[in-house]
């Protein structure tokens, strides 16, 4: 932002926060990243962040961060892969809170705050059926209820804080340690696990990082909620096929139904119980897997209030991050 008004993230070491601190960079803004002590930021603060110490969970930290010179927040700190509801509760809804609240009492006169939720949040749809914002969100994970939460208190605020809802689909590129990692494991092996049929729209990171910039730029997405990502909702069957057809891979079949599946979680926290950690696979992940399959949104709502639209399409995107796995985590 202009007038020295500064730019403020949370989540700035993780996968889209870094990707984020970039683009905002190469615009020529520098950003001031919110992170925790033990945070690995030394990429971002040699893109040009600036760094501060602090954790959303500790009120009393946020005062010592947030001031009159913060213009925009994007909030993309998040408990993502946790099971356990207190730490979801607790990172997702009261962390999401304290900042707001600090906000509030500071009287800190934002332009915006840009709070990255999920689709998680919105809940899955039926078979064949594209849905947008408008519907009743029904999340079935403990993750998207936490989520929701949050979203709930924006709305309760009656007016007079200017926030903006993004829910993200299925996100994948360079840095990601979850979504596709591990379709790319398998398929690096050659093996090709054929799972139940499940419908998402996706989105490549850069592409999340733009809408976020974007969305900021017109006083029309205050107190909206979008849904991003490619038009285009993709099944599993398609997803596998366009990577090996991109990555020119062939692999060996293996077909995994939904007992099976069981069989696995079932293994698995047998073994976690015996050596008292947490199992990798529980039974309600396959639960809700099984039974919420269909996460197709249609996006027409941002394109309409902002503009938004993708501009790294499924294959280029798959190449790009193919590379990075290649170079970072097989290490060729």
């Amino acid at each position: 932002m202009k007038n020295n008004k500064k730019i403020l993230i949370t989540g700035a070491t993780g996968f889209i926060g870094t990707c984020l601190v970039k683009k905002l960079v190469e615009k020529g803004e520098t950003p001031l990243c919110l992170v925790l002590p033990n945070d690995d930021y030394k990429e971002i603060e040699e893109m040009g962040a600036d760094i501060e110490f602090g954790d959303i969970t500790d009120r009393e930290s946020l005062n010592a961060v947030i001031n009159h010179n913060i213009s925009v927040i994007y909030h993309l700190a998040a408990s993502v892969g946790d099971t356990d509801e207190e730490i979801l509760y607790k990172v997702n809804f009261e962390g999401t809170k304290n900042i707001i609240d600090v906000c509030i009492d500071k009287d800190i006169k934002l332009n915006r705050f840009v709070f990255i939720s999920s689709l998680a949040a919105a809940g899955p749809v039926e078979k064949g059926i594209l849905s947008d914002e408008s519907k009743p969100p029904k999340p079935v994970s403990l993750y998207g209820k936490s989520k929701l939460l949050s979203e709930k208190y924006l709305f309760s605020l009656k007016g007079g804080f200017p926030f903006t809802i993004i829910r993200l689909p299925l996100v994948y590129g360079p840095r990601s340690i979850g979504g596709l990692l591990m379709v790319f494991r398998m398929l690096n092996k050659h093996l090709e696990i054929m799972l139940p049929e499940m419908e998402t729209n996706i989105i490549f990171v850069e592409d999340v990082a733009l809408a976020l910039m974007k969305v900021v730029e017109t006083d029309d997405t205050v107190g909206e909620i979008f849904h991003i990502g490619e038009e285009k909702v993709y099944n599993t069957k398609e997803i596998l096929r366009i990577i090996k057809e991109t990555l020119k891979i062939k692999t060996i079949k293996i077909p995994m139904p939904a007992f099976f599946l069981y069989l696995i979680s079932f293994v698995s926290e047998l073994y976690a119980k015996i050596r008292n950690t947490e199992p990798v696979l529980k039974k309600k992940n396959i639960d809700e897997y099984v039974k919420y399959r269909y996460w197709g949104y249609r996006i027409h709502k941002a394109k309409e209030y902002f503009g938004f639209d993708t501009t790294v399409p499924f294959e280029k995107g798959l190449v790009r991050t193919s590379e990075w796995y290649d170079k970072n985590i097989f290490k060729k």
